[in-house]
């Protein structure tokens, strides 16, 4: 079995490199020759993570036409390269990129098997309730081209949960069984380090964090408007700005530029730390605070990668909106807190219920998630990933 994996930017820092590299490693430590095919070359080793100042918000004309550059670039090379690999991995591609790249396959007669990660399910628009704008229109035909070329071959469709597969399956008209569900890689070893080795780490890469000894709730992962940065530090502001309340403590490379609205009035129990925390250090991080909390707002459908890699993995109770898999996780697994997205007071009053509550109330919370991570480790993960070529599922 020869497999690529195609992931035009697998060198970004972030989600884009610890799944890429995190999926390549255990891949070929089952043995399996495999390279990663991304817009800058193939990758037979994947050793660092870059920093890179170009711009891809897709939100913006000039973000949107370099990331589409670069996945056509990248469609471009597997092309020229398709008689070295019988099999493909697609990450992070966007969909037109991916159905041109389908497309043109079938013409050349190509003849591997081919999974498709799919991470949100966006392809169902209401133009009379959403209104018509370029990106709305943009996905509308990509939605339309992409269910199309999705039946050229005997494709697999991997989603990150069982909320994912069910609405994909309805808006691509997909069969259920052939999406298989992925989820983000969790678990593994978690060293522990002392309060002066935190300090010392987190002075060393000049990560701003708490200084005061009292109660953490960490929102980790890049600052987005969907993921309800703006929305919690309202709540902070209004509910928790008293010397004794806890801290909301926001990590992650800021995406959407929302340091300085969040910043703007925010009480001092709001710490800011808005780029990346070295890879290394992401554990640093979540054993400096108490809980994990996720307000992301009620239209994301985005997975729940910080959900399991973080919280879960790292033993910290989570407190999340119940929206997408991480609500499904909250609510039916019982794996964490929930609370209604977007509603001030619920947020309000679940915060003072976990605070209230001795540690040994969540104990066994707390120990399900780790659980649950652990059995969707990264070799778990790259295990499906191999299944999903199998002609049955």
């Amino acid at each position: 079995m020869k497999i690529a994996i195609i992931q035009p930017t697998p060198f970004r820092k972030g989600h884009y490199y610890v799944y890429t590299k995190s999926l390549f490693n255990e891949l070929r430590n089952f043995k399996y020759k495999v390279n990663i095919i991304s817009a800058a070359k193939v990758y037979r080793y994947l050793d660092k993570e870059n920093t890179s100042n170009l711009n891809f918000n897709i939100y913006s004309i000039k973000g949107l036409i370099l990331y589409l550059s670069l996945c056509f670039i990248t469609i471009l090379r597997f092309v020229y390269l398709r008689k070295n690999y019988n099999r493909l991995i697609i990450l992070d591609c966007e969909y037109s990129c991916v159905s041109f790249l389908l497309i043109i396959l079938k013409i050349l007669r190509w003849k591997g098997k081919i999974t498709v990660q799919v991470n949100a399910p966006n392809f169902e628009y209401n133009f009379h309730n959403q209104g018509i704008n370029f990106f709305r229109i943009l996905k509308f035909i990509q939605s339309f081209i992409f269910k199309f070329s999705l039946n050229l071959f005997d494709i697999k469709i991997s989603c990150l949960g069982q909320w994912h597969k069910n609405l994909l399956s309805k808006q691509l008209s997909f069969k259920k069984e052939k999406i298989i569900v992925i989820e983000d890689g969790g678990g593994g070893i978690i060293r522990k380090f002392s309060e002066k080795e935190l300090i010392y780490n987190f002075e060393k890469e000049s990560i701003n964090y708490p200084k005061y000894n009292k109660k953490i709730f960490l929102l980790f992962g890049n600052l987005r408007k969907d993921k309800g940065h703006l929305f919690i530090t309202s709540v902070w502001n209004e509910f928790f700005n008293k010397p004794d309340d806890p801290y909301l403590w926001i990590v992650g490379h800021d995406e959407e530029k929302l340091s300085r609205k969040i910043l703007e009035g925010a009480s001092k129990n709001v710490v800011i730390h808005n780029s990346y925390v070295p890879f290394e250090l992401i554990s640093c991080v979540y054993q400096k605070a108490d809980f994990a909390i996720l307000p992301y707002l009620s239209h994301y459908s985005g997975g729940s990668g910080p959900l399991m890699k973080g919280a879960f993995s790292h033993s910290k109770l989570a407190l999340v909106s119940n929206v997408s898999e991480m609500g499904r996780l909250a609510k039916e697994e019982n794996l964490a807190e929930y609370f209604i997205p977007e509603d001030s007071k619920n947020v309000f009053s679940s915060i003072k219920k976990i605070l209230e509550k001795k540690e040994e109330y969540y104990t066994d919370k707390i120990e399900m998630a780790f659980r649950y991570a652990n059995e969707r480790n990264w070799s778990n993960l790259s295990r499906k990933f191999i299944n999903s070529f199998k002609s049955r599922i």
